[in-house]
């Protein structure tokens, strides 16, 4: 190989082991911009996020301008909240909330119409004509997670007075006749998250006597009701857990008495696992003593709650401070409370408080993104390849002496 070639392979050689070398930092996420989200313009600074989906459209409810009272809002991907147009409504100027979103931008959560339960159109305002989901029999029902087929489950008034939990059909209103999910001891129980394959998560009381803090996580079998005692997901070890959030690979998250630990402790199960003690337990942030409590996971495994009034995120067997995650820091007096949601791409929606209890929501998102790591290294290899062949060919033109 000639001296010039050589260079040029040591050259790539170096750069390659450089971009190797940071390619885990940039993996693990270990920076984040920040954007404050802002408000929908009341007079109270009071925004709240509950979640995000993988086109960083944020969700949740904010100080309504003039109204002084709550409205869902959905924003643009990547964008602040603009009162002209993410103010998503309700009827008759009552609150509004919004608690999930889907990847067409479908919005689920509870407003002044009708029953309360809604879930938009792709990218729409509530309509109380359209959007209203009815009930089991009764009165009042409101929405909490939604998937990508326009699948919700949430909870209701059944016909008999006592409250249920429903899954509906894609894009479609609550049928008593089939949606009710039912529950562990026929009493109590609560659905909260749901992937795409009709999964459900919640929590409920357990047999044979419910009692104070008697209750366990569940997840169901896609599209299936409540079997007891199969979707019984257990605990960390005391009488208390409630699972949160369900991905597509059905690993849960929530929190959970551990028996031993003093509050409650954040978990995450293995794909349609029961909750493990000694796995499965997330742990805390440095110096936290009492609760930690896991809100979402993507389909990467990656966890977000808030541990002890802390963000964090939890990967790769590490739980992060999101306060100390910021390539910019937060104006004085603020810091990042709660995190609620993470989207495919490492994006997160997460809510935080300053000194005089004025909340606002921020979007967190990754720097250097993964995929631009890697596009600069495929780059830099295409490069290098092409300056290889250039080089062949010209050593091979007539009249050229070669050097060995």
């Amino acid at each position: 190989m000639g001296s010039g070639k050589r260079s040029i392979v040591g050259k790539a050689i170096v750069l390659a082991v450089f971009l190797l070398a940071i390619a885990p930092w940039a993996m693990a996420g270990v920076s984040y911009t920040v954007l404050d989200l802002g408000t929908l313009g009341g007079e109270f600074v009071q925004t709240h996020v509950t979640g995000i989906n993988n086109l960083g459209q944020v969700v949740g409810w904010s100080s309504d301008a003039g109204k002084n009272t709550f409205r869902a809002f959905r924003t643009g991907p990547n964008a602040k909240i603009n009162p002209a147009t993410d103010d998503l409504g309700g009827a008759g100027g009552y609150r509004s909330h919004a608690y999930a979103i889907n990847n067409l931008g479908q919005v689920a959560g509870t407003a002044g119409i009708g029953a309360g339960a809604f879930r938009t159109a792709p990218n729409a305002k509530i309509n109380a004509a359209t959007d209203d989901l009815g009930t089991l029999g009764g009165r009042a029902s409101s929405a909490f997670g939604i998937n990508d087929s326009g699948q919700v489950v949430g909870d209701s008034d059944a016909s008999d007075g006592h409250g249920r939990i429903f899954r509906t059909g894609s894009n479609a209103k609550i049928n008593p006749a089939t949606d009710d999910l039912g529950s562990f001891a026929g009493i109590d129980t609560e659905a909260l998250g749901i992937n795409n394959a009709g999964q459900v998560v919640g929590y409920s009381a357990i047999p044979p006597i419910p009692g104070p803090g008697n209750y366990h996580a569940f997840r169901t079998a896609p599209n299936a009701k409540i079997n007891y005692p199969a979707d019984d997901l257990g605990s960390l070890g005391g009488n208390w857990s409630i699972a949160t959030a369900i991905n597509n690979l059905g690993q849960v998250v929530g929190w959970s008495y551990s028996g031993t630990q003093p509050g409650v402790r954040a978990f995450r199960t293995g794909p349609n696992a029961k909750i493990n003690p000694a796995t499965d337990d997330l742990g805390s942030l440095p110096g936290a003593l009492h609760d930690t409590v896991a809100y979402a996971i993507n389909d990467a495994g990656q966890v977000v709650g808030v541990s002890e009034w802390r963000a964090f995120l939890y990967r790769d067997g590490t739980m992060f401070d999101l306060n100390d995650l910021l390539t910019t820091p937060l104006p004085a007096g603020w810091s990042l409370t709660d995190a609620m949601g993470i989207n495919s791409k490492g994006q997160i929606a997460v809510n935080g408080w300053d000194s005089s209890f004025n909340n606002h929501a921020f979007l967190l998102t990754p720097v250097p993104e993964p995929s631009t790591l890697g596009m600069i290294l495929v780059a830099v290899l295409g490069l290098v390849r092409r300056r290889l062949r250039c080089r062949a060919r010209f050593l091979r033109m007539p009249g050229r002496v070669r050097r060995v």
